[in-house]
Protein backbone atom coordinates (compact mmCIF):
# COMPACT_ATOMS: atom_id res chain seq x y z
CA UNK A 1 0.00 0.00 0.00
CA UNK A 2 2.80 2.46 0.88
CA UNK A 3 4.64 1.67 -2.35
CA UNK A 4 1.52 2.45 -4.40
CA UNK A 5 1.03 5.84 -2.72
CA UNK A 6 4.70 6.71 -3.21
CA UNK A 7 4.52 5.64 -6.85
CA UNK A 8 1.34 7.67 -7.41
CA UNK A 9 2.99 10.74 -5.85
CA UNK A 10 6.07 10.30 -8.05
CA UNK A 11 3.91 10.01 -11.18
CA UNK A 12 1.92 13.11 -10.17
CA UNK A 13 5.11 15.14 -9.61
CA UNK A 14 6.68 14.02 -12.88
CA UNK A 15 3.45 14.75 -14.75
CA UNK A 16 3.40 18.31 -13.42
CA UNK A 17 7.04 18.86 -14.30
CA UNK A 18 6.58 17.77 -17.91
CA UNK A 19 4.08 20.56 -18.57
CA UNK A 20 6.45 23.37 -17.61
CA UNK A 21 8.18 25.57 -20.16
CA UNK A 22 11.94 25.60 -20.63
CA UNK A 23 13.72 28.84 -19.79
CA UNK A 24 16.61 30.03 -21.91
CA UNK A 25 18.33 31.49 -18.87
CA UNK A 26 20.05 29.37 -16.27
CA UNK A 27 21.51 31.66 -13.59
CA UNK A 28 21.88 28.97 -10.96
CA UNK A 29 25.24 27.22 -11.02
CA UNK A 30 25.19 23.46 -10.90
CA UNK A 31 27.44 21.20 -8.93
CA UNK A 32 28.05 20.32 -5.31
CA UNK A 33 25.91 21.97 -2.62
CA UNK A 34 26.90 25.17 -0.86
CA UNK A 35 28.90 24.82 2.37
CA UNK A 36 29.46 27.43 5.08
CA UNK A 37 32.84 27.82 6.75
CA UNK A 38 34.31 30.26 9.26
CA UNK A 39 37.89 31.40 8.86
CA UNK A 40 40.35 31.91 11.71
CA UNK A 41 39.70 35.67 11.77
CA UNK A 42 35.94 35.17 12.16
CA UNK A 43 34.92 35.78 8.56
CA UNK A 44 31.98 33.78 7.25
CA UNK A 45 32.54 32.28 3.80
CA UNK A 46 30.17 30.31 1.60
CA UNK A 47 31.76 27.59 -0.52
CA UNK A 48 29.68 26.76 -3.55
CA UNK A 49 29.93 26.01 -7.24
CA UNK A 50 32.16 28.71 -8.67
CA UNK A 51 30.90 29.20 -12.21
CA UNK A 52 27.46 30.49 -13.12
CA UNK A 53 26.11 30.93 -16.61
CA UNK A 54 23.15 32.51 -18.33
CA UNK A 55 22.14 31.50 -21.83
CA UNK A 56 19.94 33.80 -23.90
CA UNK A 57 18.57 33.49 -27.42
CA UNK A 58 18.33 36.47 -29.75
CA UNK A 59 16.50 37.06 -33.02
CA UNK A 60 19.57 38.76 -34.45
CA UNK A 61 22.69 37.73 -36.37
CA UNK A 62 25.67 36.61 -34.26
CA UNK A 63 27.85 39.55 -35.35
CA UNK A 64 25.19 42.04 -34.17
CA UNK A 65 24.87 40.22 -30.83
CA UNK A 66 28.66 40.18 -30.41
CA UNK A 67 28.89 43.93 -31.08
CA UNK A 68 26.05 44.61 -28.63
CA UNK A 69 27.77 42.40 -26.03
CA UNK A 70 31.00 44.35 -26.41
CA UNK A 71 29.05 47.60 -25.91
CA UNK A 72 27.29 46.10 -22.86
CA UNK A 73 30.61 45.27 -21.20
CA UNK A 74 31.86 48.79 -21.84
CA UNK A 75 28.63 50.30 -20.47
CA UNK A 76 29.06 48.28 -17.28
CA UNK A 77 32.64 49.49 -16.91
CA UNK A 78 34.19 46.10 -17.66
CA UNK A 79 37.24 46.60 -19.86
CA UNK A 80 37.16 44.14 -22.76
CA UNK A 81 40.54 42.39 -22.80
CA UNK A 82 39.43 39.08 -24.28
CA UNK A 83 37.91 39.30 -27.73
CA UNK A 84 37.42 36.98 -30.65
CA UNK A 85 35.36 39.00 -33.13
CA UNK A 86 31.97 37.47 -33.73
CA UNK A 87 32.26 34.80 -31.04
CA UNK A 88 33.76 35.77 -27.63
CA UNK A 89 33.98 38.95 -25.60
CA UNK A 90 34.87 39.61 -21.98
CA UNK A 91 37.61 39.93 -19.40
CA UNK A 92 39.25 37.01 -17.60
CA UNK A 93 41.08 39.05 -14.94
CA UNK A 94 39.00 42.16 -14.26
CA UNK A 95 39.87 43.59 -10.85
CA UNK A 96 37.34 45.81 -9.17
CA UNK A 97 36.65 47.05 -5.66
CA UNK A 98 33.32 47.92 -4.05
CA UNK A 99 31.28 48.83 -7.16
CA UNK A 100 30.78 47.87 -10.76
CA UNK A 101 29.55 51.03 -12.50
CA UNK A 102 27.06 52.35 -9.91
CA UNK A 103 26.18 48.98 -8.38
CA UNK A 104 27.61 47.45 -5.21
CA UNK A 105 29.38 44.17 -5.96
CA UNK A 106 27.34 42.37 -3.29
CA UNK A 107 24.30 42.76 -5.56
CA UNK A 108 26.02 40.46 -8.07
CA UNK A 109 28.19 38.22 -5.87
CA UNK A 110 28.19 36.32 -2.61
CA UNK A 111 31.71 36.25 -1.19
CA UNK A 112 30.74 35.76 2.45
CA UNK A 113 30.72 38.34 5.22
CA UNK A 114 33.49 39.73 7.38
CA UNK A 115 33.61 39.56 11.17
CA UNK A 116 31.37 42.65 11.40
CA UNK A 117 28.76 41.04 9.13
CA UNK A 118 29.49 43.20 6.07
CA UNK A 119 29.56 41.59 2.60
CA UNK A 120 33.16 40.94 1.61
CA UNK A 121 32.24 41.65 -2.02
CA UNK A 122 31.85 45.32 -1.03
CA UNK A 123 35.21 45.71 0.69
CA UNK A 124 37.56 43.12 -0.81
CA UNK A 125 39.32 43.39 -4.18
CA UNK A 126 37.32 41.17 -6.50
CA UNK A 127 38.70 39.52 -9.63
CA UNK A 128 36.01 38.71 -12.18
CA UNK A 129 36.30 36.21 -14.99
CA UNK A 130 33.31 37.13 -17.14
CA UNK A 131 33.04 36.04 -20.77
CA UNK A 132 30.18 35.90 -23.26
CA UNK A 133 30.22 33.41 -26.10
CA UNK A 134 28.01 34.15 -29.09
CA UNK A 135 26.93 31.24 -31.29
CA UNK A 136 25.16 31.53 -34.64
CA UNK A 137 22.09 29.29 -34.77
CA UNK A 138 20.72 30.56 -38.12
CA UNK A 139 21.46 33.57 -40.31
CA UNK A 140 19.07 35.69 -38.23
CA UNK A 141 19.23 33.89 -34.88
CA UNK A 142 21.95 33.44 -32.29
CA UNK A 143 22.44 32.57 -28.68
CA UNK A 144 24.81 33.97 -26.08
CA UNK A 145 26.19 32.13 -23.08
CA UNK A 146 27.70 34.39 -20.41
CA UNK A 147 29.76 32.73 -17.69
CA UNK A 148 31.07 34.30 -14.52
CA UNK A 149 33.44 33.22 -11.81
CA UNK A 150 35.02 35.45 -9.19
CA UNK A 151 37.38 35.54 -6.24
CA UNK A 152 37.96 38.17 -3.58
CA UNK A 153 41.10 39.12 -1.70
CA UNK A 154 41.29 41.28 1.40
CA UNK A 155 43.14 44.48 0.47
CA UNK A 156 46.33 44.93 2.47
CA UNK A 157 45.73 41.59 4.16
CA UNK A 158 48.41 39.04 4.88
CA UNK A 159 46.57 36.10 3.34
CA UNK A 160 47.28 35.27 -0.27
CA UNK A 161 44.37 32.81 -0.44
CA UNK A 162 41.45 34.36 -2.29
CA UNK A 163 37.86 33.79 -1.19
CA UNK A 164 35.73 32.11 -3.83
CA UNK A 165 32.67 34.16 -4.71
CA UNK A 166 29.36 32.83 -6.02
CA UNK A 167 27.43 34.66 -8.70
CA UNK A 168 23.79 35.51 -8.08
CA UNK A 169 23.23 35.44 -11.87
CA UNK A 170 22.27 39.12 -11.95
CA UNK A 171 25.34 40.46 -13.76
CA UNK A 172 24.99 37.81 -16.46
CA UNK A 173 21.31 38.73 -16.85
CA UNK A 174 22.13 42.44 -16.96
CA UNK A 175 24.61 41.81 -19.77
CA UNK A 176 21.92 39.84 -21.66
CA UNK A 177 19.38 42.63 -21.12
CA UNK A 178 21.80 45.26 -22.43
CA UNK A 179 22.55 43.08 -25.46
CA UNK A 180 18.82 42.63 -26.13
CA UNK A 181 18.33 46.40 -25.98
CA UNK A 182 21.30 46.88 -28.32
CA UNK A 183 20.11 44.51 -31.05
CA UNK A 184 16.41 45.48 -31.13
Amino acid sequence: MRFTKALAAAVLVSGCASGSSISTRSPEPTGPPTREVYTGDGAHVMLAPTIASVETEFGAPAQDVWEAAKAAYEELGIEVTYSQPGSHVGNRQFRVRRRLADTRLSRYLRCGVDIAGRPMADSYTVTLNVVSEVVRTTDLQSRMLTTLSATALKPGGTSTDPVVCVSKGLLEEQIADLVAAGVH
